[in-house]
């Protein structure tokens, strides 16, 4: 998932509306709750933040530094009340 994606996100969006922004993302987990005898559901995406780059180095025979870009994830859920899958919250998932 990328942020352009998770930036369309808002108040009162309907759970079509919120699907088709989360398209074909898969997510890393899914969870049912309930609080104050609610029940909510709770789907946690790595959100593709950025990338850094790291050095590595090949040798043959000559010594060349070959740069690499690994990609940044951080984790975001997104909750939904059920059974209507209403939008209630987003946001970056603190552990």
């Amino acid at each position: 998932m990328y942020r352009d994606q998770i930036g369309q996100i808002g108040p009162g969006m309907s759970p079509t509306e919120v699907n088709a922004i989360v398209g074909k993302a898969t997510a890393s987990a899914e969870y049912d709750f309930t609080s104050r005898e609610r029940q909510y559901h709770a789907r946690y995406y790595q959100l593709r933040t950025g990338t850094s780059q790291t050095t590595s180095v090949v040798c043959t025979p000559t010594c060349i530094p070959i740069l690499i870009d690994v990609p940044v994830f951080e984790q975001y859920v997104v909750v939904q009340e059920q059974p209507t899958l209403a939008l209630v919250g987003w946001a970056p998932s603190r552990s």
